[in-house]
């Protein structure tokens, strides 16, 4: 039978396969489950509520509990779909997830005004994360334990722990902070290719040193504060030290000429005196020294190829070959050559001390001689 007049049920309850059409239920309702005399759910008059205990379950959909559910399990408040093929939507304008505990602070904010659809995710009352038009915005410090993609037009500064690069590494900007130490690569190489730009450029604005360089263990080569350099020298004592500890012959310091110009050192006294010393390519390979810039002018002293030493400033010292059966050991002065030497004649045991005269070589006026045998 059809029910319309609630009056006539009894508290005995409404018989199964009763049906009710259009009934106004006036106070307190109660729906049990399976359990007699257990409630699943009230609906509580006094309070306006409708009451479904643990585990009681609002189902959606044809399939029931296939499709989708709504309950508490005593702990948790569950929303699910369960549809294979289903998605679950929440629409709204603008949708909130807040903490009730603190004051409905938000967690989640979904704003859809159409000047500006945005995402906001807050930790306390602070945004830390925000979509904008253009991408993302991130407040504080973002850690991440792997990134993957390209970076550009960054701004502030961005904290990066164990970053690896596996491609190209391009930094771009005015000044580039690099606090750290290089480990297990083959080679660290600055490629630089600019006409104005240094390639390296190291600023040391204490007191420390500008360069050590290591091998394995051993400082090889230090630049000091001040711009002292030692090789071999931890604590160099001139503004180039070299120090060797070892058993080799070869020398501290090579210079080479692979052209035609002179291997030269050149000393000066800026503004005062200049001396160059090395090898003369262009006059027999001779070694010299000279009172100018270069070898080529102003020569003091020569040493040939053949052992004569020569002088061509005032009194000069030389050493070679004068006679076919001997050496000499002279002194020379001026255009005409005035000698003090030694001659030690091969083929005899004697050696002369000899003053003399000579204008032009090979014709000598002997002033006076004393022979030693």
């Amino acid at each position: 039978m059809a029910l319309t007049d609630l009056t006539r049920i009894s508290t005995a309850g409404i018989a199964t396969g009763t049906s009710l059409s259009g009934a106004i239920l006036h106070g307190d309702a109660h729906f049990r489950g399976t359990n007699a005399g257990i409630n699943s759910a009230i609906f509580d008059s006094s309070e306006n509520e409708l009451n479904l205990k643990d585990n009681v379950k609002l189902t959606f959909g044809n399939a029931g509990t296939s499709d989708s559910q709504f309950y508490f399990d005593s702990n948790n408040l569950i929303l699910q779909e369960t549809s294979a093929s289903g998605s679950m939507l929440l629409r709204g304008q603008n949708i909130r997830l807040q903490n009730a505990s603190q004051s409905n602070e938000n967690y989640i904010e979904c704003l859809g005004d159409n000047a500006n659809r945005r995402v906001k995710i807050y930790q306390g009352a602070t945004t830390r994360f925000e979509t904008t038009s253009t991408g993302a915005k991130v407040t504080g410090i973002l850690t991440a334990t792997e990134f993957s993609g390209p970076m550009s037009n960054g701004s502030g500064i961005s904290t990066f722990y164990n970053l690896r690069v596996s491609n190209n590494l391009t930094v771009e900007g005015t000044t580039t902070t690099l606090d750290t130490n290089v480990t297990g690569v083959d080679r660290l190489e600055v490629n630089a290719n600019s006409n104005t730009d240094t390639a390296i450029v190291g600023i040391q604005s204490g007191t420390a040193d500008i360069v050590n360089l290591f091998d394995g263990t051993t400082e090889v080569l230090t630049v000091k504060d001040g711009g002292s350099v030692g090789i071999g020298s931890a604590i160099p004592h001139a503004k180039l030290d070299i120090y060797r500890d070892d058993n080799s012959d070869a020398g501290s310091i090579q210079i080479t000429q692979d052209g035609t110009g002179d291997a030269t050192i050149d000393f000066q006294l800026k503004g005062i005196r200049e001396y160059s010393l090395g090898i003369d390519n262009s006059d027999d390979d001779s070694f010299k020294l000279s009172a100018s810039a270069g070898l080529q002018n102003n020569t003091i002293l020569t040493v040939t190829n053949t052992g004569h030493i020569r002088q061509t400033w005032g009194v000069g010292l030389f050493l070679g070959s004068y006679y076919s059966s001997g050496y000499y050991m002279g002194f020379t002065y001026g255009t005409n050559t005035r000698e003090l030497f030694i001659d030690n004649r091969s083929g005899d045991t004697r050696a002369d001390i000899v003053f003399r005269q000579r204008k032009v070589e090979h014709q000598k006026k002997d002033f006076a001689s004393h022979q030693y045998d």
